[in-house]
């Protein structure tokens, strides 16, 4: 009778690992980087700014924060939690930008183009069950 409750013991603490490692919200993990689309470094001149995976047909809505190594991870509902699998459009919002001396009420000229903040942005990405690196490839203005 030992061996019996010993292989059961066993075999719950098996069945909870696996269901454990199971990801049942549909959001996988997800650490990419953004880079400049001519040199394929990173963009690291996009420190703070932020980015967001955008999903209409579920609108859901995953972000984050770029690095200065120009990478980042998104969260959906806890922390670094990740995406929910499917197409995104990817928004970037340029943080730092400072008002023009001439006219404080206008910002100074951004590093990356403008649509890039709105929904007519051509920036997409898919993202997978598992984990995912998606790299980001941005224009730069005045290149």
């Amino acid at each position: 009778m030992t061996n019996v409750v010993r292989s059961l013991a066993l075999l719950s603490i098996f069945a909870l690992l696996l269901l454990a490692g199971c990801n049942t919200n549909g959001i996988h993990p997800v650490r990419g980087q953004v880079v400049w689309k001519d040199t394929k470094q990173p963009a690291s001149e996009l420190a703070n700014s932020l980015i967001s995976f955008e999903q209409a047909e579920t609108q859901t809505s995953a972000r984050g924060q770029i690095k200065p190594d120009g990478t980042f991870q998104l969260t959906t509902n806890d922390e670094n939690d990740g995406a929910k699998v499917g197409e995104h459009l990817v928004l970037l919002v340029e943080i730092g930008r400072l008002p023009l001396a001439s006219d404080p009420t206008k910002l100074s000229p951004g590093k990356i183009p403008a649509r890039y903040a709105t929904p007519g942005t051509d920036l997409r990405a898919t993202i997978k069950p598992g984990f995912n690196q998606p790299t980001i490839e941005v224009e730069r203005l005045g290149k």
